[in-house]
């Protein structure tokens, strides 16, 4: 049983180590709120688009949508139903906000070009709702502004006049109050009264205030803590969680009254974006601005330039560890192949296994917090 001890007494030392070297950090603020709400949906259907008949976008029939009356919400995620009526489509889509023109219940159609693009979403054979299309990055719809929404094909390995799909719609509801449109090379509009089976979705607009300026939120984030101090100066503090996090995305506003001032407490980012004026300060990002400006604040983390050997060192134990522990159960293994050692090696291994997948996270904010040499 000596084995067994051993393994167990090296799992035991090796957990140490490791929980000594990468203590993991946990989130304990998620900005902007995760919470979902629609801002419009339709659930009735009676007709279909058909979407695909003519290959890809530019082609006709290659975009559906509608116009949809605004609250004042971040943009965040769509989604639209659809069926295959002939043969086996299959395509790339994407979903497109733009502003709209004509009037809303009539004439409502796209107008300029996109306001903000979807990531791309394989669909094939469909009888349903599609998944949601989500945004990489925040667009603030403007309270009782009208917009259009748009599914688009933008390309396909199989769509004709024998494969094609059909976006489903209702247009015999006169409650309805708003109209469809698709894509004809301009845009056309569908009947009044008509409405695409869908739902649009956002969550509440975040905005950081002080007497001196402002950040809206433009992406999701995840800090340990945040605040807004006494000497309007707002502090995000972000140890550990850099490389999870990768970006923090803001519109900076300076109104020029005096010098606004944003920190980010952690390792070093490895490009900063602003308008303003930016310096690592031992153990924090500083951005000031002093002049009226207002435009994008990309914190970056997502490149870590360099690693202090120091912080590696607990690595490096376990490796050297590891090491001499694998050459002796080889050793065993050649002088001895008894069903007990086996299991006992076995176990050994799941043990590091298991370990090893569980300090994965901590390596990362390791890494993180060893941002700056």
């Amino acid at each position: 049983m000596w084995h067994v001890k051993i393994a167990l007494l090296v799992a035991v030392l090796f957990l140490g180590i490791v929980s000594e070297a990468f203590p993991v950090q946990a989130a304990v603020s998620l900005i902007p709120s995760t919470n979902i709400a629609p801002i419009d949906s339709n659930t009735e259907i009676d007709s279909g688009l058909t979407i695909g008949i003519n290959g890809a976008y530019p082609a006709s029939l290659t975009e559906g949508g509608l116009c949809f009356l605004s609250t004042a919400m971040n943009l965040r995620q769509v989604k639209f139903n659809m069926i295959v009526p002939s043969g086996s489509p299959f395509g790339t889509f994407n979903v497109q906000l733009f502003a709209s023109s004509g009037t809303f219940g009539t004439s409502c159609q796209p107008t300029g070009s996109s306001l903000v693009t979807s990531q791309d979403i394989v669909i094939g054979p469909i009888s349903g709702d599609t998944p949601f299309f989500s945004f990489s990055s925040y667009i603030d719809l403007q309270a009782h502004t009208t917009y259009a929404v748009s599914i688009r094909l933008v390309s396909c390995v199989k769509c004709d006049s024998s494969n094609y799909w059909y976006l489903q719609y209702a247009q015999t509801d006169f409650s309805i109050t708003s109209n469809i449109y698709y894509w004809n090379n301009p845009y056309a509009v569908g009947l009044q009264h008509s409405k695409l089976k869908y739902e649009i979705d956002g969550s509440p607009i975040i905005q950081l205030k002080t007497k001196f300026g402002s950040l809206t939120v433009r992406n999701q984030q995840q800090t340990n803590n945040f605040a807004v101090y006494a000497n309007e100066t707002i502090m995000f503090n972000v140890t550990g969680l850099e490389l999870q996090q990768g970006k923090y995305i803001f519109n900076a506003v300076s109104y020029g009254n005096g010098t606004f001032i944003v920190k980010f407490v952690g390792g070093g980012p490895f490009t900063v974006t602003t308008l303003g004026t930016a310096s690592y300060l031992g153990s924090f990002e500083q951005i000031s601005y002093s002049s009226v400006t207002s435009g994008p604040l990309v914190i970056n983390y997502n490149f870590i330039p360099c690693i202090p050997l120091f912080n590696l060192l607990p690595v490096f134990a376990v490796i050297l560890l590891m090491v001499p522990l694998a050459t002796t159960l080889y050793a065993k293994k050649e002088l001895s192949r008894n069903t007990r050692y086996a299991i006992s090696a076995v176990l050994l291994t799941a043990i590091v296994i298991i370990v090893w997948f569980s300090a994965i996270p901590a390596i990362a904010n390791l890494v993180a917090g060893a941002s700056i040499c």
